[in-house]
């Protein structure tokens, strides 16, 4: 497990921000939103900043960003750390939310574990719950991403988690009910590949975050950096296609289809990226899918057939040359992707 603290820790050891820095983020939003309906609250929060703690603070500035369709950026300590569970959850097309990955060591609960509750709330609605503090283009997004945030909080764009542990009921795989409580963890996230603005930060952070917890052997192959290009193609999983960018994108043929899964857009040298994708589509079946789920940005071919927007686990049954319902969905829609349970 990556070397981390407990959130407890880092909220002991946050040093507050001054007024005067309170009051120059509140100047920075007042000219940002000076001249819409989010002015009273910015003013009214600037009057009261010396009686306003920390969290309360940053809650206030994030929701008024959210009613204008914008995130929230916090400073630092919070920019460059994220909080995490040590595991990750999924929604399959039957409505069933599976843990599908654990970080190495824990083994306190297991892949293919169904959760059923989530601090006592149904697991459903509390991805609904946290999904609407989320800021995406549409409903389904934010569900998207309120399903990774019950696991997986980038601290730029997301407050701490308000509880230091999260309680959890589940079904092991023989159908068992079990209870557990996990407690969050605050790690340093890994820089970015850029100081480009102008993408979907969120999205990106989550990217170098699950990376870092759920594959460091792809961390070890870039060598440190970030979305890079290297030399000499590599292979991170039995049955994949070796890539110049293993920590962008991967390649494989499942039956008699291909499949590329791009993680992110967000790369050193985008022109290296269209030409990596252009010489793995080269090598595998004119029938193929290019998975774009979670990137937050888009591709100009014609071959994307699981678009950003779809939020279900697509597992490699799902892509068998057998499964003709699917395969017809795929090819004759290009929409989201129903996925079965694994």
């Amino acid at each position: 497990m990556p070397e981390a603290m407990s959130l407890a820790e880092f909220t002991a050891a946050i040093t507050p921000l001054t007024v005067p820095q309170r009051v120059a983020i509140v100047e920075r939003a007042l000219v940002q939103f000076g001249h819409t309906d989010a002015v009273h609250r910015l003013r009214a929060l600037r009057s009261c900043v010396h009686m306003t703690d920390e969290r309360a603070f940053h809650r206030e500035l994030a929701a008024v960003h959210r009613s204008q369709g914008q995130t929230y950026l916090l400073p630092e300590p919070y920019a460059s750390r994220f909080a995490y569970l040590p595991f990750r959850l999924e929604r399959t097309g039957a409505s069933e939310y599976l843990i599908t990955k654990v970080v190495a060591g824990y083994a306190a609960v297991q892949p293919g574990a169904q959760v059923t509750h989530w601090n006592g709330t149904p697991i459903g609605w509390a991805v609904a719950l946290i999904g609407a503090q989320a800021c995406g283009p549409t409903p389904t997004a934010n569900l998207a991403r309120g399903l990774d945030s019950l696991t997986l909080r980038p601290l730029m764009t997301w407050l701490p988690p308000g509880d230091d542990t999260v309680a959890m009921t589940y079904l092991s795989p023989d159908g068992s009910p079990h209870s557990l409580r996990v407690p969050w963890r605050v790690g340093e996230i890994p820089a970015p590949a850029t100081a480009r603005q102008d993408i979907d930060l969120d999205a990106d952070a989550r990217l170098r975050a699950r990376k870092l917890l759920f594959r460091p052997d792809v961390v070890a192959a870039e060598g440190g950096h970030t979305a890079v290009r290297l030399d000499k193609p590599v292979a991170v999983a039995d049955g994949d296609i070796p890539t110049h960018m293993p920590g962008v994108l991967r390649a494989r043929v499942v039956g008699r289809v291909g499949h590329v899964r791009i993680y992110t857009f967000h790369v050193r040298e985008p022109a290296a990226l269209q030409a990596e994708i252009d010489r793995l589509l080269a090598l595998l079946p004119s029938t193929t899918a290019i998975d774009v789920r979670g990137t937050g940005g888009t591709l100009d071919t014609p071959h994307i057939l699981i678009d950003d927007h779809a939020e279900d686990l697509f597992t490699r049954r799902d892509l068998l040359g057998d499964n003709a319902d699917l395969l017809a969905q795929l090819l004759n829609t290009g929409t989201n992707a129903t996925a079965n349970s694994p």
